[in-house]
């Protein structure tokens, strides 16, 4: 059944990420056809990834939800400092090899960003994103290893 007209999809998004339910979101925009709902900006996918990370998504979960940006034609995940740095927080909680694995590939940004880029923050949020970034690769690099399960 689509959603009523009224509802949009940012007050849906800030429904779910405030009530701590994001991933009703990303079913709703798995089946975007049949909901007639979309992820309209990279800011409003970039507050419904952090709520996946603070409410305790499971990595294969965010990497699937970030692939979601190609489908509704926002930049690549790789090219936005703030959704790399939240999928390195998420790698880093985590902790397993494989994490740390995925962790490390999202820690490199491509050097080329730049905040001129369509959907890509100003430049003085990219910095802080970038710094962010930054540091979280920095922790990756020195999380030991947990055996895999």
């Amino acid at each position: 059944m689509p959603l009523e007209p009224w509802l949009s999809t940012d007050l849906v998004t800030g429904r779910c990420v405030t009530f701590k339910r994001p991933q009703i979101a990303v079913t709703l925009l798995l089946n975007a056809h049949k909901h007639k709902f979309h992820l309209p900006s990279l800011p409003v996918a970039r507050k419904l990834l952090e709520s996946l990370v603070k409410n305790g998504s499971t990595l294969g979960n965010l990497i699937s939800y970030v692939s979601l940006y190609n489908a509704y034609h926002l930049p690549p995940v790789i090219s936005d400092p703030a959704s790399c740095a939240l999928i390195v927080e998420a790698c880093i909680k985590d902790g397993s090899p494989e994490a740390i694995e995925i962790g490390l590939e999202f820690a490199k940004l491509p050097a080329g960003v730049s905040a001129s880029q369509p959907g890509v923050q100003s430049t003085r949020l990219e910095r802080e994103w970038r710094g962010k970034l930054d540091t979280l690769s920095a922790t990756l690099a020195t999380v030991p290893e947990q055996p895999s399960v």
